[in-house]
């Protein structure tokens, strides 16, 4: 699929130049072209706190204080708890 999109708008690989410069350039290319959509994918974090929830969600209150806590993807209290979510960019 990739690769057809890369023919379809001329890109073509090149031996004296490094792969990733490759990549990169094709990136911006197929971007610029809109053959295919293509986006930055959001950062996850999972943190895990051992002890009480009290103590995990103490933690979350403090990441969404600072603003940087954006969509919550996951939260467990079983045990431990345990929170998974997407930073803001």
């Amino acid at each position: 699929m990739i690769s057809k999109a890369l023919e379809e708008i001329g890109f073509s690989v090149r031996a004296d130049k490094s792969a990733k410069s490759q990549a990169l350039e094709g990136i911006r290319k197929l971007q610029e072209s809109k053959a295919i959509p293509i986006q930055r994918a959001r950062m996850r974090l999972r943190i895990s706190v051992t002890g009480s929830t009290k103590e995990g969600k103490k933690v979350r209150d403090k990441l969404s204080e600072t603003g940087n806590l954006g969509q919550v993807l996951e939260e467990q209290f079983e045990g431990e708890y345990e929170l998974v979510f997407a930073f803001f960019s």
